[in-house]
């Protein structure tokens, strides 16, 4: 386990992942985040977008790559005064990290009815730019998503995902499934199968959608939980699982599961269905195994890497070199020991991840009946 410490981290918040790099931002100081690997000892770096005096009301919102460039991009949005609407946002930027490149002057450009494509004009100059400036007023979820060179983000108060292409610059605007409805809040975007996916609750079900890998972005039902009707003879330790926000899922060779939380009780519940048969298994997490609700963070997509932050942010400013040489005395005197961890750490990295690949390889072979899993009797010291 590794972690970061100190009072620059801490009010530091989990925003998204790209490439092993966790992005970490803070609410107070609008232009300033962390990008950190955690599966490299001592590496992280703290970035400033440089922006104007009018444009201190930024939000740090994702981290991406282009799959074409292989250049960095950190997204934001610029809201307007507090004064003005509780502070809505008013458009969306990109920063490009490391060396600024030109770009053509954009135009807008409509495609099917359930999506919108707006290339900005890029007024911004350098390395800041706008990527959309109309439509974006409203309450955008302060984390994202990246897949495959696109950054997603939930729009809130217009009930759409926005989808950034790192590359072109462009914003697509994604409909939510027809069965969202606004009354009942989500927990956000979620990601299975390389896929975002959302969840929808319309009072009396709750379901799993997956965004398709198609031109007209497409959501497709995974899952639904259908609201439990009270009856005689009901136990009460079974709950109503479609009143439980969906806070986790994967997909497991066939069977999908669920991390649930049930926000009334406190309780924390894992929910398994064979996507073939519709067969469904619930149980109840017991509390030392349950993560507190508001201690941590899903870092959907991630996958771990030995790229630093350092290499992808560019050449230092002349302050963050003169800061260097000032401590230089000092990082020399911890050298060995960090030449050492540097060593362990990818290893111990490696060995992870070929450990859970083989316990993939095992999930895939179980029985498809989870039934005759749950039934299978356990070994005792006489049968063994």
């Amino acid at each position: 386990m590794r972690w970061l410490d100190g009072p620059t981290y801490e009010n530091m918040k989990y925003v998204n992942t790209c490439n092993g790099i966790v992005l970490l931002a803070d609410s107070s100081r609008h232009n300033s985040c962390v990008l950190w690997n955690p599966a490299v000892p001592d590496d992280e770096k703290e970035v400033t977008v440089p922006v104007s005096l009018q444009d201190h009301n930024c939000a740090i919102l994702g981290l991406g790559c282009g799959r074409r460039s292989q250049t960095y991009k950190l997204l934001l949005s610029r809201r307007r005064p507090f004064r003005q609407a509780l502070n809505p946002c008013k458009e969306l930027l990109v920063y490009e990290l490391g060396g600024a490149a030109e770009r053509p002057v954009s135009r807008t450009v409509l495609s099917p009815p359930r999506l919108h494509v707006q290339i900005s004009s890029n007024k911004s100059l350098g390395r800041l730019r706008t990527v959309l400036s109309e439509g974006v007023d409203g309450e955008i979820s302060s984390k994202s998503l990246y897949i495959d060179g696109i950054i997603y983000l939930f729009h809130v108060s217009n009930a759409a995902v926005l989808a950034l292409d790192v590359d072109e610059e462009t914003v697509a605007t994604i409909n939510m499934p027809a069965e969202y409805d606004r009354r009942w809040p989500i927990s956000g975007l979620l990601e299975m199968s390389g896929r975002p996916c959302v969840e929808t609750y319309n009072g009396k079900s709750r379901a799993l959608w997956l965004l398709t890998d198609t031109e007209d972005h497409r959501w497709e039902q995974r899952c639904i939980i259908k609201h439990l009707k009270p009856y005689y003879g009901l136990r009460h330790d079974i709950p109503d699982l479609s009143r439980c926000s969906i806070a986790g899922v994967w997909d497991c060779g066939g069977v999908l599961v669920l991390y649930m939380h049930h926000v009334a009780s406190g309780e924390h519940w894992l929910h398994m269905t064979n996507a073939s048969t519709m067969k469904a298994f619930q149980t109840r997490l017991p509390p030392k195994i349950a993560p507190e609700w508001l201690g941590y963070a899903f870092c959907w997509g991630f996958k771990p890497t030995l790229i630093s932050p350092e290499s992808i942010v560019g050449k230092l400013s002349q302050d963050e070199e003169r800061r260097r040489e000032r401590t230089a005395y000092i990082m020399e005197a911890l050298k060995p020991v960090s030449e050492n961890e540097r060593t362990e750490g990818p290893k111990a990295t490696l060995n992870t991840v070929c450990f859970m690949e083989f316990l993939v390889r095992i999930m895939q072979k179980l029985p498809d009946d989870m039934q005759d899993v749950i039934e299978m009797p356990l070994f005792n010291s006489a049968s063994s």
